[in-house]
C-alpha cells in the first residue's frame, strides 16, 4: 500500500508541475524572433528625431531682390548660377543635387550658386526638408509673389517651365539659360568655360511642339 501512496503522491506533484508550467506558458508573453527583436531595438535607438523643417529657412524674395544678392560681394564674386526648382518638381529631385556638388567642386573659384524654390508659402516645410537632406545651403529663397514678374525679370522669354537654371556674370547680366532638366554634362563645360573667359553665351531651350525653339 505504501508503494501505492508513494506513486499517487509522485503523480499529484508532477500534475500540479505541470500545471504551473502550462499557466506560466500562457501567462508569458510571445517572444519575438531575433530579427524582430534586432528591428525594435534600432527603432527605439532612433527615436530621437531631427528638428522638424522650418519655413524660415526659406527667405521670400522678389526679382529685384534676388539681383541685390547677387550684388553682394562683387569684389570676390565671379559670376552667380539661379537655379529654380520646387519640392513637387521629380526632375528637380534629380537636379539639385548634382548642381550641389559642382557647386562644392568650384567653391574655389568664385561663382556662387543661389536655389530658389517655386513652391507655395504652405509647402516650404517640405522644401526645407529637401534642401536639409541634400546638405543644400541654407537658409535659401522662394518666389515672392506672382511668378509672372519674376519670370519676365529672369529671362523675358522664359515660359516658366522648372527645373531652370541661370549663369549670371558679376554684373548680373545674364550668360546662359538652361530652360528645362539639364545633365551635369550639358552645364559643367559651360561654367569651366565661364571661368576661363571664353564667350559662351547662349541657351538651352526644349523644342516646343512642331519643331520650334
Amino acid at each position: 500500500m505504501w508503494i501505492v501512496t508513494l506513486l499517487r503522491t509522485y503523480a499529484h506533484f508532477g500534475l500540479c508541475a505541470a500545471l504551473l508550467c502550462f499557466v506560466a506558458c500562457e501567462e508569458a508573453p510571445p517572444r519575438k524572433p531575433l530579427r524582430d527583436r534586432t528591428l525594435a531595438a534600432g527603432a527605439q535607438q532612433s527615436e530621437t528625431k531631427p528638428a522638424p523643417a522650418a519655413a524660415s529657412d526659406l527667405k521670400p524674395v522678389d526679382a529685384a531682390a534676388l539681383f541685390e544678392h547677387m550684388r553682394q560681394d562683387k569684389a570676390t564674386k565671379r559670376g552667380t548660377v539661379v537655379n529654380i526648382w520646387a519640392s513637387w518638381c521629380g526632375s528637380c529631385k534629380g537636379e539639385v543635387p548634382m548642381l550641389l556638388k559642382l557647386r562644392e567642386a568650384l567653391a574655389s573659384s568664385g561663382l556662387d550658386f543661389v536655389f530658389v524654390t517655386a513652391d507655395e508659402p504652405r509647402d516650404f516645410p517640405q522644401a526645407v526638408e529637401l534642401l536639409r537632406g541634400w546638405s543644400g545651403p541654407m537658409p535659401a529663397f522662394a518666389v515672392a509673389g506672382a511668378m509672372g514678374p519674376f519670370k519676365r525679370a529672369m529671362h523675358p522669354e522664359w515660359k516658366g517651365a522648372i527645373p531652370a537654371t541661370f549663369l549670371f556674370d558679376e554684373q548680373q547680366k545674364r550668360r546662359y539659360f538652361w530652360e528645362g532638366p539639364i545633365r551635369e554634362h550639358e552645364i559643367s563645360p559651360i561654367l569651366q568655360g565661364y571661368l576661363a573667359g571664353e564667350t559662351i553665351d547662349g541657351e538651352l531651350r526644349p523644342p516646343l511642339i512642331g519643331g520650334q525653339q
